[in-house]
């Protein structure tokens, strides 16, 4: 166990130095694409299911609520090439059943019946920002994720309240790109990082985030 550990320490180091190093996205995509250690979901539940992916916002956190369906969005690409057997509710018809009706963002159940789905995947974002200072580009999110079982109205799977960064390192100079080209990769990125909670990826995916920021 404990060399198995060591080996995936050394793994994440390599890619990291990789990932900083001239040519790094191509020597990564060879890796991803290789015989890599493989991470495990941390649920895999989802996989045969009718699902619904509903992202909310903290209400108090100004001009948050535009990126709600986009993560929903994301996420949800992810999951249908992902997970096997899936069948994912459409995010137009999530957010058009929201718009339709008096919804409490709480219930989540409410909105999963609503669209007929088996499972909701419930993403809660606390904060988001894109920058970091004035110059400097750099994504920066608090979430949780749940998913619930509609028929049951019962939580199976619940992921506790953690930050996310994209890049992980420096920011990007507010010069090298727009806001609404960094906005899009970090929101690609983020719906990645909660997606692959629900299915099997190569560890490699873990360490190439930053490589992602410099290859759009």
């Amino acid at each position: 166990m404990k060399s198995s550990r060591w080996a995936m320490r050394c793994w994440g180091l390599l890619l990291s130095c990789v990932a900083l190093s001239a040519g790094g996205c191509a020597i990564i995509h060879q890796m991803i694409a290789g015989d890599g250690p493989m991470v495990d979901p941390q649920f895999d539940g989802l996989a045969g299911k009718k699902v619904a992916v509903v992202c909310v916002v903290n209400s108090g956190s100004y001009g948050m609520e535009s990126v709600a369906e986009p993560i929903a969005q994301q996420v949800g690409l992810y999951l249908r090439q992902h997970v096997e057997g899936i069948r994912l509710v459409r995010s137009s018809e999530v957010a058009d059943w929201i718009d339709n009706n008096s919804w409490d963002q709480g219930d989540f159940v409410e909105v999963g019946r609503g669209v007929d789905a088996d499972m909701v995947v419930a993403i809660e974002i606390e904060s988001f920002r894109l920058y970091d200072g004035q110059t400097m580009f750099k994504g920066q999110t608090s979430l949780s994720v749940r998913v619930i079982d509609v028929k049951d109205d019962h939580v199976v799977f619940q992921a506790p309240i953690a930050d996310f960064a994209f890049p992980r390192g420096h920011g990007i100079s507010t010069t090298d790109r727009s806001e609404a080209s960094f906005r899009r990769i970090f929101i690609q990125q983020l719906g990645n990082h909660i997606a692959r909670m629900f299915y099997k990826h190569p560890l490699a995916e873990e360490f190439a985030i930053d490589a992602a920021s410099y290859a759009h």
